[in-house]
């Protein structure tokens, strides 16, 4: 083998050696560890001004298994963006009041989910619910002066003290078994467990009680995939529409219609307004009340 030969073989053996190195001082693997360190954003929700956006931030804790919302708000115009309403719990749904100077939103920082409101410039939270069974989806009425929202309630409960002591005898009892007799016992991860959505509205203002518009053993909003809340105030504030399932067995149906409830009047009943056999929900308030249908 002559020295031509001999050099050449070195040169590839020396190649091939340096190739693991230099591979493994490339850019590292994006690992599910890197993407859990990534921020989240997500539920943008435009100012009534147009100006600003308030926006959910999302950090996951891969070490102590949480995850933590906070609320965000950024100039249209483009700016640095203000932390709003944050702390070591969860802070989401921000929804601007319709003059723009309030933001009503869910927290647990307290323990329960409940509805908060903070004035847009900043400042102190103020508590507006402290119901037991806990509130989510809010939603502003046009003129600002009620806010509308969701608690899983107990159907033979007629006031807030009576769920109430409902949930402490569930915590309380010895028996953790969960007893079905019917077909919608679950849904992904959560049992059923005797109660239903209702629709609740509260003066913004937290001055009187939550008032349950929707009572009964019915889900108001009904289980939703995704789409448009299938609850809403009508343009001037004294009506709510909303979906609801109306066949008896809702196991083999998708059927849903809406209905329209006067808000002015004490013991006002529900309106069915549709009745198609396919699944209608999402009401819109502008310029009225309608609905989408999916067969």
């Amino acid at each position: 083998m002559n020295r031509r030969t001999v050099s050449l073989a070195l040169t590839v053996l020396l190649t091939l050696a340096a190739a693991p190195l230099a591979l493994a001082q490339g850019p590292p693997a994006f690992t599910v560890d890197e993407m859990l360190k990534l921020k989240r954003v997500s539920d943008p929700q435009l100012s009534p001004d147009g100006t600003r956006i308030a926006f959910v931030v999302t950090d996951v804790s891969l070490d102590q298994n949480t995850r933590n919302n906070d609320i965000w708000v950024v100039p249209v115009a483009g700016g640095t963006p203000a932390k709003i309403a944050g702390t070591d719990r969860s802070e989401d749904r921000p929804r601007w009041s319709p003059d723009g100077r309030q933001l009503a939103f869910v927290s647990n920082r307290e323990g329960g989910s409940q509805i908060w409101v903070i004035p847009a410039a900043g400042g102190e939270p103020k508590k507006l619910t402290a119901i037991a069974t806990e509130a989510s989806g809010i939603t502003w009425s046009p003129d600002g002066k009620w806010i509308a929202f969701v608690s899983e309630v107990f159907p033979s409960c007629a006031d807030a003290a009576c769920n109430e002591r409902e949930l402490k005898a569930r915590e309380a009892s010895k028996v953790k078994a969960h007893l079905a007799d019917g077909l919608m016992f679950r849904h992904w991860t959560a049992w059923r467990t005797g109660t239903f959505s209702h629709v609740f509205l509260v003066p913004a203002d937290g001055s009187a009680a939550p008032r349950d518009l929707t009572p009964g053993a019915s889900d108001v909003p009904p289980f939703s995939l995704g789409g448009p809340e299938d609850y809403a105030f009508s343009p001037d504030s004294k009506e709510m529409a909303f979906a609801k399932k109306t066949d008896k067995i809702e196991a083999i149906s998708t059927n849903s219609d809406i209905f329209t409830l006067d808000l002015t009047a004490a013991g006002a009943q529900p309106k069915q307004i549709t009745t198609g056999p396919g699944a209608d929900g999402g009401p819109a308030s502008r310029p009225a009340c309608v609905a989408r249908s999916k067969p």
